[in-house]
């Protein structure tokens, strides 16, 4: 069938089998996923990915269920036209997922979706506009994507079966035997013969006649010249044989085709019908459709200003600061949680992926209780926890909170019944576990609010003594500060000089922040709680002096309960994002503190928090996804500890592995109740520009992971791009295909030794880029 030089199409792609063009396809996938099959290897594309097939270069099409894609064929005669350099060009383009704006695979996108849109609308001069948008993606694709090493490798060796076929359609005009060909192959005729039809799927002289019919018929539309002319022009030996084999073909004679198609093209005026024997529309879905496509790629966003803002990083290994890495902590809250959830299936996957070396929970009823059935239970349920942790290389934290019935109880029998209790708990986990291995633990011991400070340090100094004389290695903590109210530091003061006195000072201090008690001090601004922005900071900060006012040295800071700011269900799930808050907040204290807790349920959270479940750092993709992920801890794995620059809400840094990571955060403490109006929030987007410096020519991978409330789903489109997976099909194709993707891959060729990043962060968004160098170019 006649194929136009230039085809656009927007289409549910169907098994094709294997087959070559004589010109480049390019692939947008919108929806669903195909496998393209080349010789080399299979290749997946899902939704954003854009792939571009080379002439010749034998595929085959396998859908993986409904799909939607837009592809755009152009003839290599075309091409020819415009640039004969380019014609002869070959092409590594495949990109994964969303690309940065800046990136030329947008620009490619960005071409593609214009001329779906100006084809569609069919204005005015369209085809004048198409043309001015394919030119512009065909400069993109054969200047940024040339590939040298594949064209060096042309010249080496055997000539490919791309050349090949080069070489029959350049001549296919004049009489062509397969012994000439063969030869330019170095190949004997018949190994020849038989090669060709392996690869090509059609022997030598049924392609060549496809070929020569494919260019005759174009003369027959375009052209006023004869049949025999055409005919001969063509590489046909008479108009015959040309007859014959265009009746088999296309089922009528040259000449019958050549009326129909003309009267087709004479209602179009002068301009349109040279365009319209080069330009085809294909369109099989509804043009509802094709708008809701289009809206991926805007194109009237010119007219929206931002805050935006520049900067410039040379790309160098001198280092500007190092982050400590912090000892990460899951926080569980209650022994009997991991009884009713799925903890112990996911704590191999959480200490991998996210680094956790403790795990924190309270031990309810203080080591045993009176009721022998219950107590029974609960140690139970205690001893099969701290068994999984040991054989998950994780260290128990273990909370000790004070019964509520101690504060009606004296302070003498309070003592006398915890004595009898630790001395039965100390015998059962001497029973059990290794002397070593208990030494490993940390006991935190807190308290309510309403608890006297008589109860507090008589309590706290029962359960130092009887556990320090057990195991004198075993660490204890105390719990001080949850707000930095002047009332609060003056308590902590006193307690801690008590203890300093008593010579039982705690191995580490453990905080908690949940600024959402004290909100109220904050709303001077009722827009932006701004002044709030250091709090955390400040928070360890009355911490630190507290212990120098009393000549203490500091003892290990760990922050095991907190949270960034008050929020709701309703506002907090998807609109009311806070991965900025987090990020901003734990770079606040890198170095201050020796590890951060993180919640392992938002259910568990709400109740240590007073707060509505989800007001806390277990931000979910879905309710409950086998466990809340932890986005922002994922990606602060990422970006390794060497710094090479800082600015602001900037980071750059080198990993281990020797790659570039770049982080931006657009941290903003909104008021909740005004996170649902979308005027607000689009006012505090923010334009970031990075021109990077000093990179060494080559070929980059460049991952950009976005997290924010339109892209929660970012955390499992990193796995996608090739870091570990969640071992979940099911939750991972529905989030890959019901949540906003927050991920693109690509490759850039880099000359010039810079490269500009350039992306609009949301509030509390938070995006990272990957920058790994491939190959020399």
């Amino acid at each position: 069938m006649f194929t136009k030089e230039v085809k656009i199409s927007l289409l549910s792609m169907d098994y094709a089998p294997s087959h070559v063009h004589t010109g480049i396809q390019c692939i947008l996938m919108l929806k669903g996923s195909v496998e393209v099959v080349l010789e080399e290897g299979s290749t997946t594309l899902n939704g954003e990915d854009l792939f571009v097939i080379n002439e010749n270069v034998r595929h085959e099409v396998i859908p993986q269920g409904a799909n939607v894609a837009l592809i755009l064929r152009v003839e290599k005669d075309y091409i020819s036209r415009e640039n004969e350099e380019f014609a002869n060009r070959s092409i590594f383009c495949h990109c994964i997922g969303h690309s940065d704006e800046n990136s030329h695979y947008y620009g490619l996108k960005n071409a593609l979706i214009r001329m779906l849109y100006i084809i569609s609308n069919k204005e005015d001069g369209y085809y004048l506009d198409f043309k001015v948008e394919l030119l512009r993606f065909i400069f993109i694709l054969y200047t940024r994507f040339f590939d040298k090493e594949i064209e060096q490798e042309k010249q080496r060796g055997e000539n490919s079966l791309e050349e090949i076929l080069r070489y029959i359609q350049q001549n296919h005009a004049r009489s062509l035997k397969l012994e000439e060909v063969a030869k330019i192959a170095y190949m004997s005729p018949q190994y020849f013969s038989r090669r060709f039809k392996a690869k090509v799927g059609k022997g030598f002289h049924e392609y060549l006649t496809e070929f020569r019919l494919q260019k005759a018929v174009k003369s027959l539309v375009g052209t006023d010249d004869s049949l025999i002319k055409i005919a001969l022009d063509h590489g046909f030996a008479n108009g015959k044989s040309f007859s014959e084999a265009f009746k088999k073909e296309y089922q009528e004679t040259p000449g019958n085709y050549r009326k129909h198609h003309l009267r087709q093209s004479e209602d179009k005026g002068d301009e349109e019908r040279f365009y319209a024997s080069d330009i085809s529309f294909e369109l099989d879905i509804e043009l509802k459709d094709v708008m809701r496509y289009l809206k991926k790629y805007e194109m009237n966003t010119g007219s929206r200003t931002l805050n935006k803002t520049a900067y410039e990083i040379p790309m160098t290994d001198k280092l500007v600061d190092v982050l400590v890495p912090q000892e990460n902590i899951l926080n569980i809250g209650r022994v009997t949680t991991a009884g009713y959830t799925n903890l112990y299936a996911q704590l191999p996957r959480l200490r991998e992926r996210l680094g956790f070396k403790y795990v924190y929970f309270e031990l309810e009823y203080n080591f045993v209780v009176e009721s022998v059935d219950y107590s029974l239970v609960v140690c139970n349920q205690f001893f099969r926890l701290v068994d999984k942790l040991r054989s998950e290389q994780l260290i128990p934290m273990i909370k000790i909170v004070p019964e509520a019935i101690y504060k009606k109880d004296s302070s003498a029998n309070m003592l006398v019944d915890l004595d009898k209790k630790i001395d039965i708990f100390i015998r059962c986990i001497s029973a059990v576990y290794p002397r070593n291995f208990i030494e490993s633990w940390k006991f935190n011991i807190c308290y309510e609010e309403d608890f006297g400070e008589e109860y507090r340090f008589a309590f706290y100094r029962k359960v130092w003594h009887r556990l320090k004389k057990a195991y004198p290695k075993i660490h204890i903590g105390y719990y001080g500060l949850s707000d930095d109210r002047t009332e609060s530091r003056e308590h902590l003061q006193k307690v801690l000089g008590a203890l300093k006195q008593e010579k039982i000072m705690p191995d580490f201090f453990t905080f908690g922040i949940f600024p959402a008690s004290i909100q109220g001090t904050y709303l001077k601004n009722k827009l932006l709680y701004s002044s709030m922005e250091g709090y955390h900071k400040e928070m360890v900060t009355a911490v630190k002096e507290c212990f120098v006012n009393l000549g203490i040295q500091v003892p290990p800071l760990y922050l095991v309960e907190w949270n960034t700011l008050k929020g709701s269900i309703a506002t907090e799930s998807i609109l009311y994002f806070r991965s900025a808050l987090i990020v901003n907040a734990l770079l606040a204290m890198n170095k201050v503190i020796r590890g951060a807790g993180y919640w392992a349920d938002s259910s568990v959270a709400s109740i240590y928090s007073k707060e509505e479940t989800m007001s806390d750092l277990a931000l979910h993709m879905l309710d409950d996804v086998r466990r809340p992920i932890y986005p922002v801890l994922e990606i602060m794995n990422r970006i390794g500890s060497h710094m090479i620059y800082r600015e602001k809400n900037v980071i750059a840094s080198i990993t281990e592995g020797g790659d570039y990571a770049i982080l931006l955060w657009n941290p903003k403490y909104l008021n909740p109740t005004y996170s649902v109006d979308d005027t607000i929030t689009d006012s505090l987007t923010e334009n970031i520009e990075i021109k990077l410096t000093n990179l060494t020519d080559g070929v980059y991978q460049i991952k950009k992971v976005v997290c924010n409330k339109q892209q929660s789903g970012a955390i499992t489109q990193i796995t996608n791009a090739g870091y570990p997976d969640f071992n979940d099909g099911e939750v991972f194709e529905y989030i890959q295909y019901n949540i906003a993707n927050g991920l693109s891959v690509y490759d850039e060729n880099i000359y010039d030794g810079s490269y500009v990043l350039n992306t609009d962060l949301l509030y509390n968004a938070v995006v990272l880029y990957m920058i790994t160098k491939k190959r020399q170019s």
